[in-house]
């Protein structure tokens, strides 16, 4: 039940970004090195720009944007690997202060940056055209929803999932009532983001926005009912069964169920290749940059947060898959690489 509220709550999370470019360029780098230089800088930038605005000076903000572009991706990857950290033991003390230090950053960079980028599109000057060229609609959309009560129920919502990481309360229906009302909290917070973006929820807003579906409001809701009354019950009833027979294995049989550990997750394991083996050139290959490019991150502390999820690197333009202590088995990494995939196949 843990696991399944957890992924519920980072489903809802959103990550601004997409990848671009068609071939991943370099192995992903997990080392935190985050310096307060690297925001003030960015910071300085932003300075920059919003003078040249202010002056009717185009000729220098192209470039600058750019310069800024590549510090914001530094400063975001820097925010990833020290979630990265945390997870990976939340017991440890500087982890969790980098983690907190490395969000601040980040979300004081976008407050400040989407503010300024808001100046130049309102604006009339020729750099305007350049700089949100490779803009898609809904980016502007959401710059020009960006405010500061946005930044505030931003920042709200990452303090919600901190609040849930840390939440640390033995009785299962104490736990439940809190994880309840963390959750409702949550919710409340996106459907909030979601009437600034002009809808009436985050349902409706995320599925156009920002997952960019193609199937009409009804033919989503028709889908879901379905799920409800058909899935949902078939699942409940199958689940016990599933249950019974999987605590009747042997112990080879069991080992073969969950035996992707750190040390057989590669692509040499007979149970992996067949399965990927069974998908078209193309999307094996995407499977294979999760191995030749360091894509997976495992923790092996007892301390870390039991959760596993896929997550997107704007500094490196590939995702990546992180898996918890008790996530390292097949059936979660086969999961994590449909999302690993879909990175790369939305573009």
């Amino acid at each position: 039940m843990r696991r399944i509220i957890t992924l519920i709550l980072l489903s809802i999370f959103v990550v601004t970004g997409c990848v671009k470019s068609e071939q991943p360029l370099l192995k992903m780098n997990y080392e935190y090195t985050l310096k307060d230089e690297d925001l003030d800088n960015a910071l300085t930038i932003i300075e920059q720009i919003e003078k040249n605005i202010n002056d009717g000076n185009s000729v220098n903000i192209v470039e600058a944007e750019k310069t800024l572009r590549a510090k914001d991706a530094y400063i975001a990857h820097q925010y990833l690997v020290a979630e990265i950290n945390y997870y990976s033991n939340l017991e440890d003390a500087d982890a969790y202060d980098a983690y907190v230090i490395a969000e601040n950053a980040y979300m004081t960079l976008k407050e400040e940056k989407m503010r300024v980028l808001k100046m130049l599109y309102e604006s009339d000057l020729p750099a305007k055209t350049i700089v949100f060229m490779d803009w898609t609609k809904a980016e502007i959309k959401t710059l020009l929803s960006s405010s500061k009560e946005v930044a505030e129920i931003e920042k709200k919502q990452n303090e919600l999932m901190r609040e849930f990481v840390e939440l640390d309360v033995e009785d299962p229906n104490a736990w439940s009532v809190a994880v309840e009302e963390i959750y409702s909290q949550y919710v409340n917070c996106v459907d909030d983001l979601a009437t600034y973006y002009g809808y009436d929820n985050y349902y409706d807003y995320a599925a156009i926005e920002l997952y960019a579906r193609e199937y009409s409001k009804e033919q989503r809701e028709s889908f879901r009912k379905n799920i409800k009354e058909k899935i949902l019950p078939f699942y409940l009833d199958i689940y016990e069964t599933y249950q019974e027979k999987k605590s009747d294995l042997s112990k080879e049989q069991k080992d073969i169920f969950s035996s992707l550990r750190k040390d057989t997750c590669n692509q040499s394991d007979e149970f992996l290749k067949g399965y990927m083996d069974s998908y078209p050139e193309k999307m094996k290959e995407k499977m294979n940059y999760l191995f030749e490019r360091d894509g997976i991150i495992y923790t092996e502390s007892e301390n870390a947060y039991d959760i596993a999820y896929t997550n997107y690197s704007a500094y490196y333009d590939q995702p990546f898959v992180f898996l918890g202590n008790g996530c390292q088995d097949m059936l979660t990494l086969v999961h994590e690489m449909g999302h690993y995939i879909a990175f790369y196949h939305n573009n």
